[in-house]
């Protein structure tokens, strides 16, 4: 009896040490884990080491481990040599399936001697690598680590986010490899870019040029961006339906199913053409072509086809051959065209599952090697049904569910989750091979992309190790994990925020009431079915909500290097919503609703506040997203400032208000501002006209008399330049005269034209613009003051130091003289 209870003793003793542990918040959650007690110090002077076998497959994964605890914790240095002290091997790295039998799976051991990492394949050593990062980030600083014991694999083998840049919204690159380092580290393995007419292609300039696409170039560099970070780059096409863009021009009209006005159909784009006819048989020539192009850019074995939403179908020009055959047929026998295309360039085709669901009939018919991806983006929405269909034929499959963020300006939270978990939870049930995240961008693409992270990571999660992480303690490690904030707040906040949707109490399918209440102002509040519910009473307890909610933000402490923009944009987005609420109010105690019988100081305080929000819109847009579609974002909004103003007519776009665009090098910009005061004392038409035939003359006092013109940054030859004298073959060769000459440091450029490239490629990095981008003179001045005058030495290195310290103080008080 005694010996029986001191193990009874002992075993509680252990059980009561391990619940002592911390234990690591980790995204995704691995499946299992366990804490044997002990820590293990990070000691100096220690190596990591590789399997030689695999030394190049793992080299990235190393690099992971080494970076990630150099930034809290001690340097250790790579090697391939086991050495004569093992124990200085602080990290082992090695591929064995021996051990891990399955793909991407890997066991990540802490003891206290040792960090050991054995994966089943070089994906598995990443996410090993990756978790350990996550520990890291965690307790490195400390200088220990708990002992653990991780046996982690995935439950679908592909897991993806879609991102829509066709909506108006085309990343920069930055942007991109910024998420392709987010997606990796929450064990994303998959990413598809939606493209309608955002791609370069070479023989269709007329439908891209406004849209700054990807180009190859980038895709090549971006596929290669992917592959070192075990990412799939999927090619992305629609080949059937959502071809407004391209049906916009008329050399593409002739292949619209429905040519010409249509009342019956009003489908979005293009004047109401939606798809293409697909017993035209210049519609199969046309995708081969831009197949042809598209597909050598990518390393995928998979392509995306699309092909959803052909809503027009038999409407028009096929209207016979559905009538007679069906249209589910018609629709099947193009998609078995496009389907020997995708074969000609020895890919697996992939095609959006809700034109097949609605002829059930027809999966069968589908080719074995298609995969058919379900998308469902309702919580309550079952993805059982579909995916049983998929599973009795044999077919592949993916689930897919979406962010919610679209159409709503800060997201849906507690659909979102309940959807991603509807689709992890269905997919594995039916054996679904792909688990793939969809985040649209429809009606502008308004929300930012940190309105999505919340998805990206419950989905990541659940789609990882669904059993392991429903419960996951999300704000916990968005805010750890994504958002790097130390105090806490950053994942409840974003969150939180995102179910402001709920507190109108009027729920709308797809989107948000008061996303509609901005997007749609010329709808009837008293009549249509997305306004006649709401009342004044939940517009302000969603007012209230919202404020109480962004009255977190002064605790949180992000590390990340964009912490800055991040916090503005989720504070835009609260200002949106906060908009959407007062015009709600306005409208609901308006005469029949309408915003001209509105009170003009209402309309008048509404106006000055959209404006703000229409201002900060497009800053930040620019900081993260290229210029093309902005105008057109951004118009959307500006209709509502319109409308307040009592304007009528078409009026939604920035160019419509905006009558003119100036192009203009950043340093002739920045040389008139400071000029201005100058400049003020007399009326504009003193400027005199330049010997050398430029046209600042005229360019001066439009710009002076106009804070709100709007300038398209040119960093050739701009407006500025006009017929100068000095221009020769698109090339400034005017010489830095004697005088300032002597004021330049050696060394500098001589010719104007090379140093003033110099000048502008430096304002260009401060204040994050570039070639093409369109803002106001307002919002220029408003850049300058808020991140570019703090400290210039760097822009005028070449200059004397004092000389520079003039220089700022003149131009602060230029600008804030100008803008006054």
């Amino acid at each position: 009896m005694l010996i029986v209870g001191s193990e009874n003793l002992s075993n509680k003793a252990v059980a009561a040490n391990k619940a002592a542990i911390k234990k690591y918040s980790l995204l995704p959650q691995p499946r299992r884990i366990d804490y044997p007690g002990g820590v293990h110090k990070l000691q100096p002077e220690r190596f990591i080491w590789l399997d030689m076998n695999h030394a190049d497959q793992l080299r990235r994964t190393a690099l992971i481990v080494q970076d990630s605890l150099a930034r809290v914790g001690p340097y250790w240095e790579l090697t391939t040599a086991q050495g004569k002290n093992p124990g200085r091997l602080a990290v082992t790295i090695r591929i064995d399936p021996s051990q891990v039998a399955r793909p991407q799976g890997y066991k990540l051991t802490i003891r206290a001697d040792q960090i050991s990492i054995v994966a089943h394949d070089g994906a598995g050593a990443f996410y090993a690598a990756q978790t350990l990062k996550q520990i890291f980030r965690q307790d490195g600083w400390t200088g220990q680590l708990a002992c653990v014991a991780i046996d982690d694999w995935p439950d679908f083998p592909s897991r993806g986010v879609l991102l829509d840049v066709s909506r108006d919204k085309v990343p920069k690159m930055e942007t991109l490899y910024n998420l392709v380092d987010l997606l990796s580290e929450l064990k994303i393995n998959q990413l598809q870019l939606y493209t309608e007419h955002a791609f370069a292609y070479r023989e269709h300039r007329e439908v891209w040029k406004n849209a700054s696409p990807m180009t190859g170039e980038q895709i090549l560099a971006l596929d290669a961006y992917c592959r070192d970070r075990f990412v799939d780059l999927v090619p992305n096409q629609n080949s059937f339906g959502h071809m407004g863009r391209w049906f916009a021009h008329k050399r593409y009209l002739r292949m619209a199913e429905v040519p010409g006005e249509h009342e019956e159909i009003k489908a979005r784009g293009g004047g109401g053409h939606f798809s293409l006819c697909p017993v035209d048989p210049e519609s199969i020539k046309f995708v081969a072509g831009l197949f042809d192009e598209l597909l050598p850019h990518f390393s995928s074995r998979y392509f995306n086809v699309c092909c959803d939403e052909t809503s027009d179908l038999g409407r028009g020009r096929s209207k016979a051959a559905c009538e007679e055959r069906g249209v589910g047929r018609v629709y099947l026998e193009f998609l078995l065209k496009i389907h020997e295309q995708v074969k000609k360039h020895g890919r697996t085709m992939m095609v959006w599952g809700d034109i097949v669901n609605k002829h059930p009939e027809l999966i069968g018919e589908l080719p074995k090697d298609v995969i058919s991806l379900d998308w469902s983006y309702e919580k309550d929405d079952s993805f059982d049904k579909n995916c049983e269909r998929y599973a009795a034929s044999g077919l592949s499959f993916y689930v897919c569910p979406g962010t919610s963020s679209w159409n709503s300006i800060a997201g849906r939270t507690d659909n979102a989750l309940g959807n991603l978990w509807n689709a992890a939870e269905n997919g594995l049930r039916h054996g679904a091979i792909g688990y793939l995240i969809c985040d649209w961008g429809d009606n502008g693409h308004w929300q930012p992309l940190l309105v999505s992270y919340p998805s990206y990571a419950y989905g990541a999660a659940v789609s990882w190790a669904a059993k392991a992480s429903q419960k996951i303690d999300l704000p916990r490690v968005l805010s750890l994990h994504v958002y790097r904030d130390m105090s806490r707040v950053m994942g409840w906040l974003v969150l939180d925020l995102g179910n402001a949707y709920l507190k109108p109490d009027v729920l709308v399918g797809n989107q948000s009431v008061l996303h509609n209440i901005l997007q749609r102002p010329e709808l009837s509040f008293k009549h249509h079915r997305i306004f006649r519910k709401l009342t004044t009473e939940g517009l302000e307890i969603t007012l209230t909500y919202i404020d109480k909610v962004m009255s977190r933000m002064p605790r949180v402490r992000m590390q990340q290097a964009d912490a800055k923009v991040l916090r503005n944009e989720i504070r835009n987005a609260a200002a949106m919503l906060r908009h959407s609420c007062r015009l709600g109010i306005a409208r609901l105690q308006a005469k029949d609703g309408q915003i001209s019988n509105m009170p003009e100081k209402t309309r008048q305080k509404l106006a000055q506040d959209i404006k703000q929000i229409i201002s900060e819109h497009r800053r930040l847009w620019r900081l993260r997203n290229r210029e093309g579609g902005l105008a057109e974002s951004a118009g959307r909004l500006e209709k509502l400032a319109a409308m307040y103003a009592g304007l009528t007519g078409d009026v939604g776009s920035e160019q419509q208000i905006a009558k003119e665009v100036i192009y203009i090098k950043p340093h002739h910009f920045i040389d008139i501002l400071g000029g201005y005061a100058a400049y003020a004392a007399g009326p504009p038409i003193t400027f005199k006209p330049s010997r050398t035939g430029s046209a600042s003359h005229i360019l001066k006092p439009k710009i002076l008399a106009d804070p709100d013109i709007l300038l398209q940054i040119e960093l050739g030859i701009d407006d500025v330049c006009g017929k100068c004298g000095f221009i020769f073959d698109g090339v400034c060769v005017d010489v830095i005269n004697t005088t300032n000459r002597d004021r330049i440091k050696p060394g500098a450029p001589c010719m104007k034209g090379e140093y003033n490239r110099l000048l502008d490629r430096r304002w260009c990095k401060r204040l994050g613009i570039g070639q093409g981008d369109r803002l106001t003179a307002r919002e220029f001045c408003e850049l300058l003051l808020r991140d570019g005058l703090d400290d210039i030495t760097d822009i005028y290195c070449d200059i004397p130091v004092e000389r520079v310290a003039k220089r700022t103080k003149a131009l602060k008080e230029s600008i804030r003289k100008y803008l006054k």
